[in-house]
């Protein structure tokens, strides 16, 4: 049995760590990436069923309660969050071309910032970048729109 103090012992163990945290970061991007695909296709599905039927708030509130009901154990299906999924597929009209931007690569609370503080295409998808490059938190992300940092750069 090894040392737990050799130097070799170390070296694997923190080989493995690395591993472990490599393969969670990537599980954790496709997660993500799924959770925005769902949400944009939730919205896409809002505004082609509002072209045909005028719905109204309280059809998203019944939809909400209806989703809500069936997935108990699912987050995220509040009606303001249906109408932040509807925006989103507003914003970014293609669905394929989402995973090669970098708003595909946010967490769902960030894209939401955009959406609420930035009315821009070009402005969301600078942030997007620039929130990508840099590992913003959300609250960073926040700051950066308030105080304006595509003028300072």
């Amino acid at each position: 049995m090894p040392s737990l103090a050799s130097a070799e012992y170390a070296a694997t163990l923190e080989s493995i760590k690395r591993l472990v945290q490599e393969a969670r970061y990537v599980a954790q991007r496709r997660v993500n990436t799924e959770l925005l695909r769902l949400y944009w296709q939730i919205g896409a599905t809002i505004i082609e069923r509002q072209k045909s039927a005028p719905w109204g708030s309280k059809v998203l509130a019944q939809l909400s309660a209806d989703l809500r009901s069936e997935f108990p154990e699912t987050r995220g299906f509040s009606a303001a969050n249906l109408k932040y999924m509807r925006r989103f597929a507003q914003a970014w009209p293609d669905l394929d071309a989402i995973g090669q931007r970098p708003v595909g690569q946010l967490p769902w609370g960030h894209v939401v910032e955009l959406l609420d503080k930035l009315n821009d295409f070009e402005l969301r998808e600078w942030y997007s970048a620039k929130d990508i490059t840099y590992g913003w938190s959300r609250s960073v992300l926040t700051h950066q729109i308030k105080t304006r940092l595509h003028l300072r750069e």
